[in-house]
This record gives structure tokens, sequence and C-alpha cells, in this order.
């Protein structure tokens, strides 16, 4: 029997007051493993720092991936707490960070979505940086607060050395936080930036501002549209850079989209061992956070690459990226003197 009338019968107009979400999958399985020993007190400093920087216009999800027993009570707990946490869900069982992420995209409608990795330390300024980007460059799909050297190499960046070199837009630039880049490759445990790597990016340059080509997964703002030429089926690995290619970098650069990030490093990524730097930022995060609150009017309406010149732009990566003479003349009509890039 029903009595009465649903109060939401007959709203067809779905208002929200946000148009950034952040998506952050959480596993941590348990607290005993060597691996897993400090990764909630790292996640614990990830999700302060994110509400210590994020603006008004701001929603956060959580997705516990199958996590112990003591994370999902603090997950609970600061979804009590913090009005900024709108989402939390919970899987008993790991179901993967790909699938995890869909989850939350599905039943939501916000205009640039940030998929971020739960060992992130952001600096206050991320946001503003980020979404800076997307107004800088209209064709933006896909920007990282994280700057990283190598990534024009692949394949998914094609629009974006195509667009870059048809434009002259592309050069080399100075890199602003050396500091940044070193904890990056101590986080990873691997060495990452030799030569002129470490203190020069290929950036894209036009008279509103830079930024460097290419784009990290651990965290990434996406255009919504992205996922529209995502795949619907649901990815079967739980974690890996071919699901990321797949659902992610593919999807960017079929719609059309550049792929980049912010010269400067606005974010860190802590690995699983927490060191003492990472509570200073964290500190000064909180402090200069408050700082950072403005946001956009009106995030530009999405201006995508059209198939023809996709086309002509793949060409272009093609014989300029993929071929080691032509690319290291280029890059040296460029500036760049580094045989290595």
């Amino acid at each position: 029997m029903r009595i009465g009338k649903n109060p939401a019968a007959g709203e067809n107009n779905l208002k929200i007051d946000s148009y950034h979400r952040v998506i952050i999958p959480v596993y941590i399985p348990n607290l005993n493993d060597t691996y897993f020993k400090y990764s909630f007190q790292i996640f614990q400093m990830c999700i302060r720092s994110l509400i210590y920087t994020v603006h008004i216009g701001t929603r956060i999800s959580l997705y516990s991936n199958g996590s112990c027993k003591e994370v999902l009570d603090y997950l609970h707990e600061i979804k009590s707490k913090e009005a900024v946490i709108d989402q939390l869900f919970i899987s008993d069982k790991n179901v993967g960070k790909i699938n995890a992420v869909n989850t939350c995209i599905r039943g939501n409608i916000e205009q640039l979505i940030t998929i971020t990795d739960a060992d992130v330390l952001f600096k206050a300024g991320w946001q503003q940086a980020v979404e800076n980007i997307f107004v800088t460059f209209p064709k933006a799909g896909m920007v990282s607060p994280v700057p990283v050297s190598n990534l024009y190499k692949q394949q998914e960046a094609s629009n974006t050395i195509g667009y870059g070199f048809f434009k002259r837009q592309l050069k080399f630039m100075s890199i602003k936080d050396l500091e940044g880049l070193k904890r990056f490759e101590q986080s990873v445990g691997s060495k990452l930036f030799n030569g002129e790597r470490s203190s020069k990016f290929l950036c894209l340059s036009n008279t509103l501002g830079d930024a460097v080509v290419g784009c990290g997964h651990f965290v990434a703002t996406l255009r919504r549209e992205v996922f529209e030429k995502s795949p619907r089926y649901p990815s079967y690995d739980l974690i890996s850079s071919a699901s990321d290619r797949d659902y992610i970098d593919i999807p960017n650069n079929k719609s059309g989209f550049l792929r980049l990030a912010c010269i400067e490093n606005k974010a860190f990524h802590m690995g699983n061992t927490p060191e003492e730097w990472m509570q200073r930022e964290l500190n000064q995060s909180k402090v200069k956070g408050k700082d950072y609150k403005d946001i956009l009017t009106e995030i530009p309406k999405a201006k995508t690459i059209g198939g023809f010149k996709r086309w002509i732009y793949t060409m272009i990566y093609k014989c300029t990226m993929q071929i080691n003479v032509v690319r290291k003349m280029y890059f040296r009509m460029l500036g760049m003197t580094d045989t290595t890039y």
C-alpha cells in the first residue's frame, strides 16, 4: 500500500552545488604485512591534506576496497565529521582500482573528476593550479598536479604532441620544484630523472600559460566526458598500467583531449613509509590551504580535437616521437641538448 505522493516525483532537474569530485579508492587489507604496516598512517595524511586544500565547490568519494576494520572505522568516523566527504562506498572484497572508480563516477555528475591513490599528499593551491590548466588549454581532458618528464613517449600523448607541434607551442621549460622531483623518485624507488630530465620538461605554452606534456595516473583530474569513451565492461585487473591505459588514457585520447600536468609540483607521492618531511608538508597545507578557497565561476566547455585532426596529430607524433633521429633533431631545435631525451 502506498500513502501519499513521493516528494521527489515531478522534480526533473538534478541540482548540485559542486563541480569537482575527488575519488579515493582505499585498499589496506591489514596493518601487519610489511608493505601495509604504515599505509593507514599514510592514508590519514593523504585525506587530511585533501580536506585542508579543496575549495567549496568540491565533494569527496571514498571507496573501501576490502580494507581492514581499523581503516573502516576511521572512514566512517571521518565521513561523519567532514561535510566535504559526502560518499562512502564499502566492498568486502577488493574489486580493483578501476571498478571502484567507475562505481563512484557513474553515480555522480560533477564536471571535473580527480582520481587519486591513497598515498598522495596535496599541497595548498593544487586544485586551483589544475583547474587553471583547463582554462588555459580548453582542449585539456586530463591534468595532473605532478609533472613527470618522460610521458611524452606514450602513444596516448599523440594528441598533445601533434597539437603542440601544429600550433608551434612546444618548448622546453625549467622545472620550478627540483626537490619535489627527488621526493617522487624516492617514493617510487626508482631513478627517473637523469641529466636534463631533472631540470627541463617538454611543455605546451600559449599566451595564457604553460603546462607539462603528459600526465601520470596516481593523481589526475579528468573531464567527465572522458569516461563516456571508457569501456562499459568491468576491469579484471586489480591494479595495472594496462587498465589505466584502457579505461583512462585511451578514452582521453579518443575523445580528442590533451594530456597535461602542472609545471610546478603541487602534490607528492608518499609511497608506503612515512618520513619527516611529509608531516612538515601536511602542516603547511593546513595553514596555506586557507588562502586557496577561490573557485571557478564556470568550467570552460570541452573543446575537442576532431577525428581528421587526431589522425594528422597521430602521424605527426609517429614521425617526430617514435623515430629517434627525428625526435633528437626536433628536440635540439627546441633547445634540448641532452641526447637521452
